[in-house]
Order: C-alpha cells, then structure tokens, then sequence
C-alpha cells in the first residue's frame, strides 16, 4: 500500500490536485496492462480497480490523499470491502 498525502500530491511536478493525482495513477495502471478501469461499486467517493495479470491495483481518493494498493489473492468482494474501509464508507 502507498498512500500520498495532500502535501506529497502538491509537491509533485506532473500533478498537484488530488483528482489529477488520482487520475494519473489510475491511467497509468491502464496502460501498463492494456486494460480499463472498473469503478468500485457502492462507494461515495472516487475508486477504481485496474485488474493486471495475477495482481488487482485498487486506488481510492479520500478527503486526505490517494491511497494505492496492489492485491494478491483477494475476491472482488474482499476487494471492494476494503476499498470502503479505505474511503470510510
């Protein structure tokens, strides 16, 4: 898990909003793989899978930053219960 608070997001020099920063590591995933995002189902806030060959990346932008997970081994359920924990929903 990485998560990146507001003062590291506005401290990079591609990007230095939250929604930019999630966006550019959303798009990222997509283009290593070759495959789209699929939102997070039942959430309030921003969140997106990006599903690689044996690992899910899960991005989830909260109030204080983004947070990027790399998961092995999970169900989507699992999956989805977390990015919610992660969100506070």
């Amino acid at each position: 898990m990485q998560f990146f608070d507001r003062k590291a997001i506005e401290a990079n020099p591609v990007t230095r909003t939250p929604d930019g920063y999630f966006e550019m590591i959303v798009s990222a995933g997509e283009e290593t793989v070759s495959k789209k995002r699929e939102p997070v189902a039942g959430m309030n806030s921003r969140a997106a899978f990006v599903q690689g060959q044996t690992q899910l990346m899960l991005v989830v932008h909260r109030s204080d930053g983004v947070a990027r997970l790399l998961l092995g081994n999970v169900t989507r359920p699992q999956a989805t219960a977390l990015a919610k924990a992660l969100a506070g929903n």
